[in-house]
Order: structure tokens, then C-alpha cells, then sequence
């Protein structure tokens, strides 16, 4: 197992031993994985859990991979024996299926590593790609909030602030996908914006030049926040995470009440400081210093460029 892990880092691997030693347990790592190895070796169809996983493997229409042990120190099976030996709707695994020998020989264990991985359901794309294009992140939506067993990791309120936010989440749909793009154009033209202050400082609306800059730089960092954001979400990390060690529904639930309870926390504060930041910076474009710029034989322009600033403002 550790030979495998090292030749395909990123993916995740589980051993029946190791899972949760009851029917429902095993039932549930083989639904989750995408390929199902059986590693045949003395006695081992004998075993009704084994023969248990290769009919899970059948119902949940898995990629099944035959590897059998060569040693006979370490149980080599016989093969005959063990067709004769398999129960009647078991025994088209054997037909179905290329048994790849598992040498323990340093020199030739490698065209054993080999063989498995071009036998995994995708055959040569890496864990990246695997992850990215085959696995669907465990979001929640309203309507499924009630469903108290399912396996859904985000809570639907980290799915409508991230849309909100202008987060596209890896399966959104176009509508979603536009406002994402829609919301980073603004920020962009909003750090124009801003970065234009720095030539007309005039007026109780304008701040000191170290403070526009400050501002100016905010922009560029809440836009990696968001690539950064995306990129750890479509991440192989992240697919592996909820693919393959969210082991139950109660380990969900309690993931889901955390992600409630961090979206609460950031959409209360993220509208307590716009608000905060709206009450300290709007009201001063509407002083008459600008409405009255005419008047006071100040450039018109000025007046367009303060409520230009402050409609970027809402």
C-alpha cells in the first residue's frame, strides 16, 4: 500500500481492516471508492465479508482490480481452486478481469505497480485531474437542510455567501459563473477607481495619499483571496477530504454545523463592516462642497467625479 501511495500522491487508499469492521461500515467504504481492490490470496474467497465487498463492488458498478500474491509464503492462492471455490454470481469477476501477479521482487514489483495503476478507472490522468473532473464538493441546499442522513459537508449557507460573494464553487451553474466573473470586474474597476484618488485629493472626501494607497492595495489582495479560495476548493486535497475520510453522516453533521457556524460569523461581520464603512466614507461625497462646485467657481467635473466615487461606494 505505501508503494502505491507513493507513486500516486494525492490519492487516497483504505484497507478493509482498517474501515469500520461492520457491514454498514464496509458497505460504506466501497460505495465511496472509485476502485475496489481485491487482493486474492489463500482462503481469502472463503470469507464472507470479502465476498460481501465484491458484490457491493458489482452493485455500485466499481472498477474492480484482481491482483494475486506470487509468494507462496505469503498465501499464493491456487487459482483454479479459487474460481471453484467462489459462489456462482461471483465467479464473472475472474472472467471479466486480467489477474495482475503481485511480485515481491524489488526488480519486477515495479511492472506490478505499473499494471494496477492502468488498471484504475482513469487510466493515465493523474490524482489532479481525477479530482478535479470527477468529484463533486458535498454542498447543501436548502431543500435538503431536513435530510438528516445524508453526506453533504458544506452547510447551503456557505453555498449562498460564497455565491453572494461572487464564488463560483466547483459545479455552480452559468448564472452563477457570470456574477462570478460580473463581481471580479467590479473589484477591478473599483481599484481604478480608487487609485484615481490619488490624483485629486481635494475636499472633505478625500483622504491623505498613505491612505489611498493602503486601499488601492486592498483591492489586489481580496482578488487573490478569491482565486486562492477557488484553488483550494477544487483542490485534490479537498476531493480526497470529502471523497474518502468523511467516514459517516455524523462526522458530516458536525462538519456542516462548523461551516454554519464560520458563514454566520463572517456574513455578520462582513455587513458590519461595509456598513461601517459606508456610514464613514459616503456621507462626505454628498457635502456641498461638491453640490455647490459651481458656485464656488470650482471645476464641474469635480462634482461627476465625487458621486462617480461615491456610487462605486453602494
Amino acid at each position: 500500500m505505501m508503494i502505491l501511495t507513493a507513486r500516486l500522491p494525492g490519492v487516497s487508499f483504505w484497507l478493509d481492516v482498517e474501515q469500520d469492521p461492520t457491514e454498514k461500515g464496509m458497505r460504506h467504504g466501497v460505495r465511496n471508492s472509485k476502485d475496489v481492490l481485491i487482493y486474492l490470496t489463500e482462503g481469502l474467497i472463503e470469507s464472507k465479508y470479502c465476498q460481501m465487498e465484491m458484490r457491493w463492488a458489482l452493485e455500485f458498478e466499481k472498477n474492480i482490480i484482481l491482483v494475486i500474491e506470487t509468494d507462496e509464503r505469503h498465501g499464493k492462492p491456487s487459482i483454479e481452486k479459487l474460481i471453484a471455490l467462489c459462489p456462482p454470481d461471483l465467479k464473472h469477476i475472474f472472467a471479466d478481469n486480467v489477474i495482475i501477479p503481485w511480485y515481491r521482487d524489488p526488480a519486477f514489483r515495479e511492472i506490478s505497480v505499473e499494471k494496477i495503476i492502468r488498471a484504475r478507472s482513469v487510466k493515465k490522468a493523474g490524482p489532479t485531474v481525477m479530482a478535479e473532473s470527477t468529484t463533486k464538493l458535498k454542498f447543501m441546499t436548502r431543500s435538503k437542510s431536513s435530510d438528516s442522513g445524508g453526506g453533504d459537508v458544506f452547510d447551503w449557507t456557505f453555498v449562498y455567501f460564497t455565491v453572494l460573494c461572487g464564488v463560483a464553487l466547483p459545479g455552480a451553474g452559468t448564472k452563477t459563473k457570470v456574477w462570478s466573473v460580473a463581481v471580479r470586474i467590479i473589484l477591478l474597476t473599483c481599484g481604478f477607481m480608487c487609485l484615481s484618488r490619488i490624483f485629486t485629493t481635494e475636499g472633505p472626501a478625500f483622504w491623505d495619499t498613505g491612505t489611498i494607497v493602503q486601499i488601492v492595495v486592498a483591492h489586489p489582495i481580496i482578488f487573490l483571496f478569491l482565486h486562492v479560495t477557488l484553488t483550494i476548493l477544487k483542490s485534490p486535497l479537498i476531493a480526497d477530504l470529502l471523497d474518502n475520510r468523511i467516514d459517516a453522516p455524523v462526522e458530516a453533521k458536525i462538519l456542516r454545523l462548523k461551516t454554519r457556524i464560520g458563514t454566520c460569523m463572517a456574513a455578520l461581520l462582513t455587513v458590519s463592516l461595509s456598513f461601517w464603512g459606508w456610514a464613514a466614507y459616503l456621507p462626505a461625497f454628498f457635502d456641498m462642497y461638491y453640490l455647490e462646485s459651481t458656485s464656488q467657481q470650482r471645476p464641474a467635473t469635480l462634482l461627476l467625479f465625487g458621486l462617480a466615487t461615491a456610487s462605486r461606494g453602494f
